[in-house]
């Protein structure tokens, strides 16, 4: 396929994700149809054959991170939206996926003194994160609380040093923001199970009466990590070549 064939192909692939995911986003939230999690699931698969695709069209290192970090979020929410079970092994699972951002962040940047200081703090803010967690859980505290902690405190760094590269990424940002939020959402409703804060457990469940206010981040966020790799795709195309036409 040449590659004027491929930004075609990639272009049209770009509305027709978009398209799709507002139709399935619609019928979640509009229409109220998602039988056990498999609309909002469908619309997580989407985004991932989109974003492989883009990978296979630009052999780019950077589209093969966000396609393998999609590749398992899907293989997360397995377990934990179509099971709903084994959250120890959807949480490593999407461990992984923010190790697969992380890179991702890393290679888009292009710079060895930002990946060092982000690897550090990452590393602090987990043990920081992991001592509070200790001393207010008590008993309470386990191997997934762990687990999900070092999920959370990639994702946040992967948010901020994404935003820090804004102007390479501006909509992987934006995906990586909106992933972030539904998981604090998840967070808040998994404290109050665990500790009784009557408050916040009200103030939840007002905000979700109308809509799944986790699967509102959600989906969009997908949709847009998935664009951004599409877009990453053309830009590597047309990289490629410009190098090929100056070398003739």
């Amino acid at each position: 396929m040449s590659n004027a064939s491929k930004l075609t192909f990639l272009n049209i692939l770009f509305w027709i994700l978009i398209f799709l995911c507002i139709g399935l986003f619609c019928s979640m939230h509009f229409i109220k149809f998602n039988p056990y999690g498999s609309i909002g699931y469908a619309s997580e698969v989407c985004c991932c054959i989109a974003c492989v695709l883009s990978f296979i069209l630009s052999k780019n290192k950077v589209n093969f991170w966000l396609a393998m970090g999609l590749l398992f979020t899907i293989s997360a929410d397995v377990f934990l939206v179509l099971l709903q079970s084994q959250k120890m092994l959807a949480m490593f699972l999407f461990s992984v996926t923010q190790i697969s951002y992380f890179i991702a962040v890393s290679y888009i940047s292009g710079s060895k003194k930002q990946f060092l200081s982000d690897l550090i703090l990452r590393i602090v803010a987990f043990i920081l994160l992991c001592f509070v967690a200790w001393m207010i859980l008590g008993s309470a505290f386990s191997l997934l609380v762990v687990i999900s902690l070092f999920y959370f405190s990639n994702e946040l760094f992967n948010t901020i040093f994404s935003v820090i590269n804004i102007k390479k990424c501006p909509l992987l940002f934006c995906g990586l923001l909106l992933f972030l939020m539904c998981d604090i959402i998840i967070g808040l409703h998994v404290l109050t199970s665990i500790i009784s804060v009557p408050t916040l457990a009200s103030v939840l469940a007002v905000l979700n009466t109308y809509f799944d206010l986790a699967w509102v981040f959600y989906i969009p966020s997908q949709l847009l990590i998935s664009l951004s790799a599409i877009k990453y795709a053309k830009k590597s195309i047309r990289k490629k070549d410009f190098i090929v036409n100056n070398m003739k």
